[in-house]
This record gives C-alpha cells, structure tokens and sequence, in this order.
C-alpha cells in the first residue's frame, strides 16, 4: 500500500516547523557564572569556536560574553521574559548586579535598538527583573529630556541594596521619574550610577556632555574625555581636538577610600602620532 502524499507533505510540514523552533533558552543561573571574572558585548555578530560552544557558533552582538570565551546570557535571555521581546536588539551598556546570592541573577543593561513595542527605549536602563529606568530620569538633573542614548555603565553600592532598589521602581510612563524620584531613590538607597551616552548635548553656551565622557546620575561630571586618556593623545574637546568616546565602563578598587581605577573602552582607534605638548587636565 503505497503512502498518501498528503502524509508525506504533512510530515515534511512538521520536520520544518521543528527546524525553526528556536531552541530553549539557557539556564542564566548556571551561565551567568562564566561571568564571574568579567563580562562584555561586542559590536560586531561573529562566528566562534571554542571548547565552550563548540564549532561554528554564532555569537550576537546582543549577547554578554565572558572573558574565557563563554556565553553567559544570549540577548533573547536579557529581553524574552521580562519584556516580551523575541527580537535581538542589541547590548550596550551592561552591569551584573547579582549573580543570584539574593534570588534570580540581576542583571542592568541597555540595548542598541528601541523594544518593538515600545516598552523601552534604546538609552534605558533595564533589568532582568523587568524594572526601566527611563533614559530621561538619568539625565534628569542635566536637563537633557530627549533619549541620548546608554554606552558605559557602573553601578556602586551593596548588591543586595541595588536589588532591593531594582524591585521597588515604579513603571516607566510614572510621571514622578521627571520629578527627581531617581535621585531620591538613590541617595536613599546609598547607590551611585555612573554612564556614558552616545551622543553630544550643549548644556549651556559653554558647558557640554560628550560621549567620552563619563557622567553620574546625581548630575555631576565624573571624568571628562580627556582627563581619561593619556595627556599626549589629543583628546579632549574643545582644546585638544577628539573626543574618543567611552563604550564600556568598569571600575575596580575600593568606594570606602576613593581609591578607584577606571577600565574603559574608547569607541574609535587612535593609530596617529602622540603630540609633544603636554596639556593639563581638564
């Protein structure tokens, strides 16, 4: 008895609709632990092939990579669950807060694309719980109320205050962000947020927010561009000619005394020669 093409073409249906289901997601509260030693994204999708996620992997520019070449936590990961996002849009700035000491891992980031529906915007700050900070309320006490995107991040404070902190956020669309409620919240919360955004804002006639450098929530100024980089490297607007940019932020050393290094990444190359005179600071 020869088979119906029907059940042919039904089970050849089937094998297609398996193929392109995506596979599950992976346990973050296993994976996140690869990043124990250091995390980051890049801007660029490529192939990998390692020991960890074998051959011809495909790595995303929304995914947060570890150091010893692993994948701690893709992009659908970030975005799936708590904002209903099945798209890849993309990872910027990114902190992990917790590693799952005081329940579900918390992770703090940005995205390089707006959520499609609209829930966030690509200069807020998310986190895995499902909490937004508009990008508005961080550049609140600047008077910046337009989205200027989200680069570098670090957030200060005991991690259990900073989950504590994420849980108790009020919606996005609450009016009270534009009131100063962040601020409040932070300093109540003995937290400090540190950015950089990803383009240029005139303050005032004279003053000035560039995308190197790198800003606090609280309003202040933390380190200019140029007082980043080497003094010979002409860096530094409006004296010294560029601004480089600061993608990533991470800051290592101890708050209590103030004795803090800054690692960071620039966001263009400086292959030309060093100039020979030595400008102060800035």
């Amino acid at each position: 008895m020869s088979k119906s093409p029907l059940i042919g073409l039904t089970l050849l249906l089937i094998l297609l609709v398996a193929s392109l289901t995506p596979a599950a997601a992976q346990d973050v509260r296993e994976t996140i632990r690869f990043c124990e030693g250091g995390a980051f994204s890049t801007e660029e999708d490529f192939i990998a092939e390692n020991d960890f996620v074998g051959p011809n992997c495909y790595i995303s520019d929304g995914d947060l990579l570890s150091p010893t070449g692993q994948v701690c936590a893709t992009n659908r990961d970030l975005v799936e669950q708590p904002f209903d996002v099945s798209v890849d849009v993309g990872l910027d700035a990114v902190h992990i807060v917790d590693f799952g000491e005081f329940g579900e891992p918390l992770i703090a980031f940005s995205t390089e694309l707006d959520s499609p529906h609209g829930n966030f915007g690509a200069g807020d700050l998310l986190f895995t719980n499902g909490a937004v900070i508009p990008n508005g309320a961080l550049m609140q006490p600047f008077q910046i109320r337009n989205d200027v995107g989200l680069d570098g991040l670090e957030i200060f404070g005991e991690p259990e205050r900073i989950v504590r902190f994420a849980s108790s956020l009020p919606p996005r669309d609450d009016p009270a962000w534009g009131q100063g409620l962040l601020q409040e919240r932070l300093k109540e919360s003995e937290i400090e947020i540190w950015f950089s955004i990803e383009g240029t804002v005139n303050l005032s006639e004279r003053d000035y927010i560039l995308d190197g450098d790198i800003i606090s929530a609280d309003g202040s100024i933390i380190a200019r561009n140029g007082d980043l980089l080497p003094l010979d490297v002409p860096a530094g607007i409006v004296d010294r000619g560029v601004d480089f940019g600061t993608d990533a932020i991470a800051v290592v050393g101890d708050p209590e005394t103030d004795e803090r290094e800054v690692l960071y990444s620039t966001e263009i190359l400086f292959d030309g020669d060093r100039i020979s005179t030595r400008y102060p600071s800035e």
